[in-house]
């Protein structure tokens, strides 16, 4: 009691300090029980480890152990775009851009070569507003995931998966959530009632925009 103690644990070498209260409850149980097995409560056991096991390991610290053992067994694995988001924030918000860009200056071209007003493209007003508010939904994001991380880093606890967690950072987390979720039903209740030809009409609008939100959505899964 209160020195530190080599135990091995299913092959595990660790190293623990109890004090004289934590020793004595987990004696008591162990009496009780008639064995060893599952002394801790699931919900006991992060609080345990982060209190008595010695070395303050953190789950970030074996997260970056983890990335690290696979960068060093693979060179491909060195820049792995699932390791950062911020990375894929990126890529989305300069495609957008071109994007925007390109239609913009392919619809100028075409309406100066059109003799009939008729054929002359029109952007559609609801596509471009979908455009623009994924611009400033990526923006919003990319500065999220910065205040996210400083903010576990500053006031994160675990949870009960062991996951880091801080109030700040899950209140933006739920806001994000919603606003995605408001953008992808308007998204594809418009694409639903477009004809064929206004699909194709603005394609680097219209596919594009597909493809962000297909991003949009798989990584959701990843990032929270």
């Amino acid at each position: 009691m209160n020195r530190p103690k080599n135990i091995s644990l299913e092959g595990l070498l660790l190293k623990v300090k109890l004090d004289n209260e934590s020793f004595q409850r987990i004696y008591r149980r162990i009496l009780r029980k008639g064995n060893s097995q599952n002394i801790l409560k699931p919900a006991e056991a992060t609080e345990w480890i982060e209190t008595f096991v010695l070395g303050n390991i953190t789950k970030k610290d074996l997260d970056n152990q983890r990335i690290a053992e696979l960068n060093s067994t693979d060179l491909m694995e060195n820049s792995k775009i699932i390791y950062h988001v911020e990375s894929i924030l990126e890529m989305q918000f300069l495609v957008l851009i071109i994007s925007t860009y390109v239609q913009y200056q392919t619809n100028i071209e075409h309406n100066k070569q059109a003799s009939n007003s008729s054929i002359a493209i029109e952007t559609d007003t609801e596509v471009a507003i979908i455009m623009w508010t994924l611009i400033v939904e990526h923006i919003g994001s990319y500065i999220f995931s910065f205040i996210r991380i400083r903010d576990i880093a500053k006031n994160g606890k675990p949870d009960k998966n062991g996951v880091y967690r801080a109030p700040f950072e899950q209140s933006l987390q739920i806001l994000e959530i919603f606003f995605d979720s408001i953008l992808f039903g308007y998204t594809i209740n418009h694409m639903r009632k477009m004809s064929e030809a206004q699909f194709n009409r603005q394609p680097y609008y219209t596919y594009w925009i597909i493809i962000d939100m297909i991003i949009m959505f798989l990584t959701q899964f990843y990032n929270y």
